[in-house]
């Protein structure tokens, strides 16, 4: 079994993640539209098991 398929099959979302899914995360976090997140840690797992 590919990697590729292995991790799909060992998350809950159905799209693999893509550098633009943590980009588009980088630019929310650096926009006023978080403004109240503090101190936090944000996975980027497509619910990785």
């Amino acid at each position: 079994m590919r990697a590729a398929a292995r991790q799909g099959a060992a998350q809950c979302m159905p799209e693999l993640i893509d550098p633009v899914h943590v980009a588009r995360m980088v630019l929310f976090l650096a926009s006023d539209d978080a403004r109240i997140c503090s101190a936090g840690a944000y996975d980027m797992t497509a619910g990785s098991m």
